[in-house]
């Protein structure tokens, strides 16, 4: 029909608008002369960012925290599979301890930076690119709602918070899904309610590259429900149809690849450092962050655009700003784990609802604030300013470089040189939790260095058992929220009165930049037998979760000159191994070395009260048994939530059912060993949920193959002579 406007949804389309109706972007003029400008600004803002970005690299050196290090850990195990040419280990990655599996995207662009002398400002310079791209981006929504300048408003305001500015030296996601998130909204808001199938087109590939950047990109598209609604129930369709496809097509085998493990990994994920909503005003902990984290100009223009409409321009489809805002902020809020970056995304609308309602010199006033402060971020040149009108609001924060050498490669390059090289590769557990000193940057400098005989290690409730070197932090170990017992185990190791040190000695010391040392133990070469020669018979023996009954050793000889029991025959009428029993037990242990931790007046009459193995090198399980009541009830007991728990062996097919939290859940697997012996093959041959079977054949994790070869975790090699799943039995051996 003439005259007709068929914007996003909240157009009436009645054509006897007031005479002060603005007129909104489908039909908004745009001068060349204001294009050419905001454009110029747009690459001098760029350039800014881009010296910035220089600046950082120059003047700092310090290793990358936690998270940042298991980032670029990932992107160089993505490395290794394409250097294989083998996609499909791309796609199978296993996630890092603790963590949900990563979506390719960043890391894949990410390649070029590896191959850089020094990778992490590769990255930083990836980032820039991102941001560059971010920057693009909120200008194209701020001139697609308002105008040119104010679309180079927006990127000025979004781009040069402190919170920006940190994420720009960090290697995390979180700059580029920015980005995409912004990049997305501009070609829904421009595909007119996915009537423009081009646009609709482009805006499900910008989805996609989003979800494959974050898993968690979908939060910030919560209004594109209502949109994509309307146009569902409308004849224009197809370009619905158009977006939601090409996202499918581009993201959708990742996500079905890694669902089985992705799921249950972000729940763990999500309750990281978890306060619950109603909790200590939690409610409230991003209305302080953004306070803190995007300084005044963004923060006090923005939000007020945001939450009062009167302050808004008439452009009907700009209800998606707010809308994008609110909806991602309630997402977040509720979620336990509450960082600014994880909203950030969320809050580029605030920057383009700034720049609406004010007259033009505050809003320049503003701009010009922040590129100021953002200048000052890495600098510090300007005190930081700050006053409390009932919310504390600052400018001119700072945070500055540092030139700092945490020694990493002098401490793996030690470990490296003094190691037993009899074995395949030595474990080195660590103690210690610090920003700048931790297990994920040592294990990203191991592979970066290409220091293949070393494996990085946790500290477990057994210490470090089978772990050739200990490294432990003096001083400070870290947050309190993060060390947990590692306090403690500190000064066991460093007390040379504790048993720790009958088992490891000193090998090598460092001093760290924050005025503490790092310390390097080494496995010591036992010289007496720590639990005599000969035959030992213990008739009921409990630690932990393990349990033993009528168990028999025989240690045989001391290997004095090795510090080792060659072989140990050990025999069990039951085991309970974390609940699961394993019945008619028969194994061999191979150069077994170990020291009792047990520091009371019993450990004189009982050598093995609390024993901790130091070496262990093989074991060949010759005989055990698990019944299916055993399974039922191990599953029970292990699995959260799950009720009524049966278990069947018939056929090769491990098979469990019962409720998961009320909900009927079936599965079984074959199990195999290796044609080599060189692990256990298990199969998923179905599983169903509420009595609907599940594609698992589509699952990456439908076929797993547990090594026997030595890991980190079990850094001994493994023999089981043969497997049989049948009678209601899982038998190994005879």
């Amino acid at each position: 029909m003439e005259g007709e406007y068929r914007g996003l949804p909240g157009r009436s389309g009645n054509i006897d608008e007031p005479d002060d109706f603005e007129p909104p972007p489908a039909v908004r003029t745009s001068r060349p002369r204001d294009l050419a400008g905001s454009l110029l600004g747009l690459l001098l803002l760029i350039g800014f960012h881009a010296s910035q970005t220089k600046h950082w690299i120059a003047n700092d050196n310090r290793p990358q925290g936690w998270d940042q290090s298991v980032q670029l850990e990932t992107a160089w195990d993505l490395k290794q599979c394409l250097a294989q040419g083998d996609l499909g280990c791309a796609m199978r990655m296993p996630p890092k301890p603790g963590m949900p599996p990563f979506p390719l995207l960043f890391h894949l662009t990410g390649q070029p930076a590896l191959g850089a002398a020094d990778p992490v400002a590769g990255f930083l310079w990836l980032n820039w690119a991102y941001l560059a791209f971010f920057c693009f981006a909120a200008w194209g929504l701020g001139r697609h709602f308002l105008g040119d300048w104010q679309g180079l408003g927006a990127a000025v305001l979004i781009t040069c918070v402190p919170n920006v500015q940190w994420l720009q030296r960090e290697v995390l996601v979180d700059i580029a899904l920015c980005a995409w998130v912004a990049a997305g909204y501009w070609a829904l808001a421009a595909s007119d309610g996915f009537r423009k199938k081009g646009q609709s087109l482009l805006f499900g590939v910008l989805f996609a590259a989003a979800m494959m950047t974050k898993w968690s990109a979908f939060s910030y598209f919560l209004p594109v429900l209502f949109i994509a609604f309307n146009a569902f129930t409308s004849s224009h369709i197809a370009g619905l149809l158009l977006a939601g496809g090409s996202a499918a097509v581009l993201a959708g085998p990742w996500y079905l690849a890694q669902a089985p493990i992705l799921a249950p990994r972000l729940f763990e994920a999500a309750a990281d450092q978890a306060v619950p909503i109603w909790q200590g005003g939690a409610v409230f902990s991003y209305v302080l962050q953004m306070a803190d984290g995007l300084e005044l100009p963004l923060f006090l223009l923005g939000v007020l655009a945001a939450f009062v409409p009167t302050l808004r321009r008439r452009t009907e489809d700009a209800w998606i700003l707010p809308a994008w805002f609110v909806s991602s902020l309630i997402f977040w809020t509720i979620v336990p784990n509450r960082q600014l970056r994880y909203l950030l995304p969320g809050i580029t609308p605030l920057a383009v609802l700034a720049m609406g309602p004010w007259p033009k010199g505050v809003s320049a006033a503003a701009c010009a604030l922040s590129l100021a402060m953002a200048w000052n971020y890495p600098r510090g040149a300007v005190g930081r300013v700050g006053f409390n009108p009932g919310l504390p609001l600052f400018i001119f924060k700072s945070d500055l470089p540092a030139r700092e050498d945490w020694r990493h490669g002098e401490i793996l390059r030690a470990a490296q040189d003094l190691r037993d090289t009899s074995l395949p590769f030595s474990n080195i557990a660590f103690v210690a939790n610090h920003p700048r000193l931790n297990g994920p940057v040592l294990n990203w400098e191991r592979k970066r260095l290409g220091i293949e005989g070393l494996r990085i290690r946790g500290i477990t409730k057994r210490y470090t058992e089978l772990c050739e070197f200990v490294l432990v932090k003096t001083g400070d170990l870290g947050p309190a929220s993060v060390t947990g017992q590692l306090p403690e185990v500190q000064r066991v190791m460093l007390d040379p009165g504790r048993w720790f040190q009958v088992g490891w000695r000193e090998a090598r010391r460092w001093p760290l930049p924050d005025k503490t040392e790092a310390v390097l133990f080494q496995r010591r070469r036992l010289t007496k037998a720590p639990a005599g020669e000969g035959k030992l018979r213990v008739d009921y023996f409990e630690e932990g979760n393990f349990k033993a009954e009528g168990l028999e050793l025989d240690f045989g000889r001391w290997d004095a000159e090795r510090g080792v029991y060659p072989k140990v025959e050990v025999r069990a009428a039951s085991l309970m191994i974390r609940g699961l029993e394993v019945t008619g037990v028969n194994l061999t242990l191979e150069r077994l070395a170990l020291l009792n931790a047990d520091e009371t007046d019993a450990a004189k009459k009982d050598p093995l009260s609390d024993p901790r193995f130091t070496r262990l090198d093989a074991v060949t399980l010759r005989k055990a048994s698990v019944s299916q009541e055993a399974l039922a009830f191990f599953l029970g007991a292990r699995v959260k939530g799950l009720e009524g728990a049966t278990a069947s062996l018939e056929g090769g097919v491990a098979a469990a059912q019962g409720k998961l939290k009320g909900k009927p859940v079936r599965a079984a697997v074959e199990l195999k060993l290796l044609p080599d012996g060189a692990g256990l093959e298990v199969q998923v041959r179905g599983a169903a949920l509420m009595g609907v079977p599940l594609p698992v054949r589509l699952f990456s994790a439908s076929r797993i193959v547990l090594p026997f070869t030595p890991t980190s975790e079990l850094p001994f090699r493994i023999s089981v002579p043969s497997l049989s799943v049948s009678g209601g039995r899982l038998t190994i051996g005879g």
